[in-house]
Formats: C-alpha cells, structure tokens, sequence
C-alpha cells in the first residue's frame, strides 16, 4: 500500500484495529513523513512483522519498484523465518542434549544397581533371548555378560538345548503375572543347592508383556536355618513334655517315699529281709 501522506497512514491504522501511528516513534528525529510504502511480512501464512519504507518520490514506485520491494518482502519473510526456525531447533537441541545427559545418568544408576545386586538377576524375551545379564549371575554361569547376551537363556546358562525343565516364562508371558518355583542342584561336591527362581513380567507399550525379569535366590541356607528352627522346637516340645511327665511322676513317688520310710522305722529290727 502507497501512502501519499502520514495522515493516510494514521487512518488506515485507525481502520484495521492497529495502533494509532505517533510520528514521533514511527519516523527517526527531525524526519518528516511524507510518503510511505509499507507490506505485510508473510512466511507460508505467518505473519513476522511489516517493512515500511518512506520518503520517496511516489511516482518512483512503479511497477518495477513494487516488484523489486516484494522480493525484498520475500527474501526478508523467509530469512525471519529460517531465523526463528534455526532459534527452535537450538532450543530443541538443548533440550535433547539435556533429556540425553538424564538418560544417560539414569541408565549408569540403574546399571550399577542392576551388577551389584547380589541376587541372580537376569532379563529375557518372548523367545527366551537373554536381554541383560547382571555380574552376579554371569559369574555364577563362569561367563562374561557380553558372551551370552543376545543368546538363548537356557543354552547360555544351562547349556540345553530347548527350555528348562520347570521354566515358567511363557506361562508368565501369558498369565502377565509373577511366578515362583524352587530349582535343586547337585553339585559337583555332591552339595545340594537349592535356589528359589521368581519371574516378573514387563509390561510393553500396549500392556502387552514382552519381556520377562527372572531373580534367582539361594536359599539352601535359609531352608537349613528352617529346618533346625523346626527340629529345636520340636526338642523344645519334647522338653515341656518331659518336664510335665516328670512333675506328675514325682508327686506320687513322694508319698511312696514317705510311707516307705515310716514302714521301716516300724519294721523289727531281726527282718533285714522285709527291709
């Protein structure tokens, strides 16, 4: 839009809602508005702003002028634009490189804790892949963790070939509920071990179970500490029992003494036999 006069300006600013123009903020100190050019500047339909020029003979903006001033309010739009895109995707990657950094510490806490659990603990898929190993359970198979991941859990553990015996994942994969059973082992010593294996689904993102945490647990020791806890109290009973039996036997065996006694005071004393 060409305007002949600043007055021009003030009104059609006046009619489209915009802010009155004040002459002493729009135009530098000591310049007086006497033509005005002005445009919106759009970006695929965003608005940036608007380029206003002034001051110019009005019969110099012909044509080829308001050619030359819409490239200008092209190039200025898509610079603004490409200005404000490179300004998100600043933002953006400062964001990512934080969320990163959390991730990444997450990940190291979470590692730590999952190696120094001293529990068994291990990770596997619907087709019994091993997702993660902890050290725990890697040394107690006498491998390294990165030997058996991505293998089958039961050939990289227990070196089978199809699934344990008693292996309750596809069970726990179907029921998308926590198991518990007890696994014996003999040793090489001829030692009995026993261990007690509990499995725990992880939901997907459809709440459909994909993965399976498996936590072994000895407890040959806890099972022996029962064991003896059950045997002292059963010796802890026997020993009411006799204590009982005891008490009720004494009370008769002391009248038996009493009268016992006085028998042999009365007895005469040529009869050692009855005595």
């Amino acid at each position: 839009v060409l305007f002949q006069s600043y007055q021009d300006l003030k009104l059609v600013f006046r009619q489209s809602g915009f802010e009155t123009a004040n002459p002493a903020v729009d135009t530098p100190q000591g310049v007086t508005p006497r033509t005005i050019a002005c445009a919106p500047l759009v970006y695929h339909s965003h608005l940036f702003g608007i380029l206003a020029i002034g001051n110019f003979p009005a019969e110099s903006f012909n044509e080829e002028a308001q050619v030359v001033f819409a490239h200008l309010l092209d190039s200025l739009a898509a610079r603004i634009h490409s200005a404000k895109l490179i300004e998100e995707l600043q933002a953006s990657n400062s964001e990512l490189m934080t969320t990163q950094q959390q991730l990444l510490h997450s990940r190291n806490t979470l590692r730590t804790l999952f190696d120094n659990i001293p529990d068994s603990f291990y990770i596997v898929d619907e087709n019994y892949y091993l997702v993660a190993i902890n050290q725990s359970r890697a040394e107690r198979g006498g491998v390294v963790p990165q030997q058996v991941v991505g293998r089958h859990c039961y050939e990289g553990l227990y070196q089978y070939n199809s699934p344990c015996p008693g292996c309750l994942v596809a069970k726990t994969l179907k029921t998308k509920a926590g198991t518990v059973r007890k696994l014996h082992l003999l040793q090489k010593d001829n030692s009995n071990l026993e261990w007690e294996i509990r499995t725990y689904p992880v939901q997907g993102a459809e709440n459909d179970p994909r993965q399976v945490i498996l936590l072994e647990q000895n407890i040959t020791e806890k099972q022996r500490m029962e064991a003896e806890l059950i045997q002292s109290e059963k010796l802890a009973a026997v020993g009411q029992l006799a204590a009982g039996v005891a008490h009720e036997i004494n009370n008769p065996l002391t009248s038996i003494l009493a009268n016992a006694q006085m028998l042999i005071e009365d007895l005469p004393e040529d009869r050692e036999d009855l005595q």
